[in-house]
């Protein structure tokens, strides 16, 4: 009592022990939380566009590769294609006979295969000496054929197939922005290459790309100078973004690389050489949007998570408050357990861990008083018996005085009716001989099954000599069975109790059956069986309580009790005697103990 009362002031601040640390480690948790999510949210959104800015590349990289190859293609099959050969010959060998009629077959060709492919605007075929174009395109007669651009680029061609800057061509009467792709061949027994060009219209491929692309970001396409040449959409009013377009379509420090993903500023961007060609396919989209939202969504997560702290303070301060309550409460009772008494109980109207406290001390305080009254019941019990025992012990050593003036007193009296010639009493004096020697055994307890069977068999034959033709009996026990030992007069009182309760009281010849045998688990089962006049249903069932309870009985009934009583004493409570049954058949009582061979102690 004294060291609750000193502790208590530490105990009553149990309140700020528990909620102190557990503020502390929510918030914490709600801190890291935070910066832990908003990190991994932008690893992910970099992740994210970086991944994105990759397969856009790929595929834009295909895609655009896959146009010019077919635009490659095509200026190929021009070229190989046998009319188009002769009609250019004719050109070319006979033009000042009749040019026109070659021409015209020349742009046939031209228009028909430029039909084919949605981005050319339009098809040539130059030399030194002519250009002739596809029928849908007009000729600018006007401009210097060698003066004019397609001339420079056929001039500044080095390879068989060759790319041009975007402009416009100022040898036809358009002016649409176009991008020249080009294939130089050599027809035989003529000194100059000829090359056939393909004019790409740049808003046709600008909305291709769109239709590509999107409004996701913004995809270009830069030619080997560093000037844009195609887009989906165009990089001004942005300097961030014009930056990157420029440093990205330039050459600079990217010159030597085929592909890469750089950031400049808030924007990701990344470049990648289509195929064979010159171009470089460019790809550009910003992460302030993303950042933006997600600068936001942390903001709100800031304002929600403090008040949630608020709301978790109050919360922790009065659930720590229902919970010290009681434990309070419990303390003071446990303060003033000399007081209490066994129908008070703590009372705790919740579910939960004190509830469960609260019940297990109601119940330890029972158990304890139980217990109390088990020992109480305990040392009284034990006292009974060891009293009980005294008084069997002092019975038994009043039962051997003078047993050797009794046996020789019994046997006088044997021989003295031989002499007579008293067969009968000779012989009922013999067996009551060998009663008293058996039942006094030289002061010992335990006997063999052997003994007790001839003891009880000498019991037998003084009582059928008593009751003449009236009694009967037959014993059968299994002979690897004899040599075990067992408390002295064990078959007697049960025997007794047959002849007195139920043979006496039959009209006609009584049967009593004694048997012996090992149990399956090899203990040893004796049974009495008797075909008297049984024992009423009502009377049975009280006789089987009180062999179990152990309860005492009247003098009639003391004989079985009291074997019962010392089988357990020597044994222990599951052995013992049982009635099996009794009617109008009969009784039987059995007996069950266990299987100890001569020599052994009990």
């Amino acid at each position: 009592m004294k060291f609750l009362h000193s502790r208590r002031k530490e105990f009553e601040s149990l309140g700020e022990k528990i909620s102190k640390p557990v503020l502390a480690v929510a918030i914490g948790v709600l801190l890291v939380c935070q910066l832990g999510s908003f990190a991994i949210t932008c690893r992910w959104i970099r992740s994210r566009n970086a991944q994105i800015v990759e397969n856009q590349l790929n595929y834009m990289e295909a895609s655009v590769q896959e146009k010019t190859m077919d635009i490659q293609r095509m200026l190929f099959g021009i070229q190989v294609n046998d009319t188009f050969d002769q009609a250019l010959r004719r050109l070319v060998f006979n033009g000042e006979e009749n040019p026109v009629y070659a021409e015209s077959e020349i742009s046939r060709i031209l228009s028909v295969n430029k039909g084919t492919m949605p981005l050319v605007s339009n098809l040539y075929v130059c030399s030194p000496d002519f250009l002739v174009a596809d029928m849908t395109t007009l000729r600018n007669y006007e401009k210097d054929y060698r003066q004019s651009q397609a001339y420079r680029l056929y001039e500044g061609a080095e390879s068989a197939v060759f790319f041009g800057t975007a402009g416009a061509d100022d040898i036809f009467l358009t002016s649409r922005e176009v991008i020249p792709v080009g294939y130089r061949f050599r027809l035989g027994g003529y000194s100059s290459p000829i090359a056939i060009v393909a004019n790409l219209d740049q808003e046709r491929l600008n909305e291709y790309l769109r239709e590509e692309i999107g409004d996701s970001g913004m995809v270009g396409l830069a030619d080997g100078n560093g000037q844009l040449i195609a887009w989906n959409q165009k990089p001004d009013g942005e300097r961030e973004r014009e930056k990157a377009v420029s440093q990205l379509a330039g050459q600079s420090d990217l010159e030597a690389k085929t592909q890469g993903i750089v950031r400049i500023g808030p924007y990701i961007a990344g470049f990648r050489s289509v195929g064979a060609t010159p171009w470089r396919v460019l790809y550009i989209t910003s992460e302030q949007r993303e950042l933006q939202v997600l600068l936001g969504i942390g903001v709100i997560y800031t304002v929600c998570s403090a008040a949630a702290i608020v709301v978790m303070v109050s919360f922790v301060r009065r659930k720590v408050r229902c919970l010290t309550g009681p434990l309070r409460e419990l303390a003071g009772k446990m303060s003033n357990l000399e007081t209490w008494e066994e129908e008070e109980c703590l009372s705790y109207q919740d579910n939960d861990e004190i509830r469960v406290l609260f019940d297990s001390f109601n119940q330890m305080l029972r158990n304890t008083s139980h217990y109390i009254r088990q020992l109480e019941e305990e040392k009284q019990r034990v006292k009974t018996e060891q009293s009980q025992k005294r008084k069997a012990e002092f019975k038994a050593m009043q039962a051997q005085i003078q047993p050797h003036f009794l046996y020789n007193t019994l046997e006088s009296i044997h021989w003295k009716a031989e002499e007579a010639q008293a067969q009968e009493i000779s012989d009922m004096v013999q067996a009551l001989a060998t009663f008293f020697r058996i039942n006094l055994s030289r002061g010992k307890e335990l006997i063999s099954l052997r003994d007790e069977i001839a003891h009880v068999e000498s019991y037998l034959r003084i009582q059928q000599i008593r009751y003449g033709n009236q009694l009967e009996y037959e014993i059968q026990v299994q002979e690897e069975i004899l040599d075990s030992v067992l408390p002295k007069l064990i078959l007697q009182p049960l025997v007794e109790n047959s002849i007195y309760h139920g043979i006496r009281e039959k009209e006609g010849e009584g049967m009593i059956g004694i048997t012996g045998r090992k149990a399956e688990n090899g203990d040893i089962l004796l049974c009495v069986e008797d075909n008297g006049v049984g024992i009423l249903p009502e009377q049975l069932k009280n006789l089987q309580e009180k062999l179990v309870s152990g309860e005492k009985v009247h003098q009639e009934g003391y004989g079985i009790f009291n074997v019962n009583q010392r089988i357990q004493l020597n044994y222990g409570v599951p052995y013992g005697l049982s009635i099996l049954f009794s009617g109008i058949d009969g009784t039987a009582g059995a007996v069950f103990m266990p299987n100890f061979p001569a020599g052994r102690e009990t």
